[in-house]
């Protein structure tokens, strides 16, 4: 029987030419569900199509086969072999991988340099990679699906736990455990600092007074995501369905930034989910006591099979 992806209420399927830009020119064009890798004049190069394709970063791009994801150089030649469950860009000679469904943090060898032991690793922002663990504890971590920490080049958890939320600041780590909050310098020493932490005006809110609207409103967010996606061919081949969620700021201006999955997916649907959510139009941003704030949200992307 012929598989078709039936997204909430519209079924869609997207055949045109779509390219992904790369940092040397070389791309990939995406073609009756296959990803063809061209030059910086658009021809195709010599190689075998891929069934996913990111963008280049630092010379490699992830590629995928059977659902297995490896890197490919501009010739399309294999760099680090399909090997793993899941892999992300390289950004200052590291990426996050995953294997058997636990990620962690690769160098240009291939070679783990932080051991796959988290349930979400997202690209290393400056010194640290952003972590996540399923909420195991919500009395202890509050009702957030998802605990969060940061990892060093070296390997080092800071604060050496996971916390409903972590953030850098100057001279030190500011980290929340349910409605505990702790500094943590950056060697590595937790102080606690109160029981209850303060909201202020430039936080990040998940429920305010005025809720971001997507233009035309919920079903025009419907009808965005559905006309947008594609099923990725090697989904379909194998059977893979499921839903993605994928969470990102609506910022005081409107528009959608940091961009991530929310829990846990296929790899090969997360990854179309994500190319769906980043190109969303501006949005008309939350509101407190008529002020604009910054809203975090979240975004179910269904992939069924028939």
């Amino acid at each position: 029987m012929k598989k078709y992806l039936l997204l909430s209420l519209v079924c869609v399927f997207i055949i045109s030419a779509v390219a992904q830009t790369s940092d040397n020119g070389y791309h990939f064009k995406f073609k009756k569900g296959k990803y063809y890798l061209v030059n910086p004049e658009g021809k195709k190069v010599k190689c075998d199509p891929f069934t996913f394709a990111s963008s280049f970063s630092e010379g490699l791009a992830v590629v995928e086969k059977d659902l297995e994801f490896g890197y490919v150089d501009s010739t399309g030649q294999m760099v680090i072999d399909y090997q793993y469950y899941d892999a992300g860009p390289f950004i200052n000679g590291i990426a996050y991988a995953a294997n058997d469904g636990k990620y962690g943090y690769i160098n240009k060898n291939g070679q783990f340099i932080v051991k796959p032991q988290f349930d979400l690793a997202y690209s290393f922002e400056e010194e640290h990679g952003i972590v996540k663990g399923l909420n195991s504890d919500t009395t202890i971590y509050g009702p957030s699906p998802m605990i969060k920490g940061l990892v060093s080049k070296e390997g080092l958890l800071i604060g050496d736990a996971l916390y409903t939320s972590i953030l850098k600041e100057d001279n030190h780590f500011k980290a929340s455990k349910g409605d505990s909050l702790f500094h943590i310098a950056f060697d590595g020493t937790k102080e606690f600092i109160k029981a209850k932490t303060e909201m202020h005006k430039d936080s990040l809110f998940e429920v305010v007074e005025e809720m971001p609207e997507f233009p035309d409103g919920e079903r025009g967010l419907r009808r965005f995501v559905a006309t947008n996606v594609r099923y990725p061919i090697g989904a379909q081949q194998h059977g893979v369905h499921g839903r993605c969620y994928i969470t990102f700021v609506v910022d005081v201006s409107g528009d959608v930034i940091d961009i991530k999955p929310a829990m846990p997916a296929p790899p090969i649907l997360m990854n179309e989910s994500l190319r769906v959510i980043s190109l969303m139009p501006k949005w008309k941003p939350g509101k407190i006591d008529g002020e604009p704030v910054k809203v975090s949200y979240t975004v179910p992307v269904n992939f069924v099979l028939q």
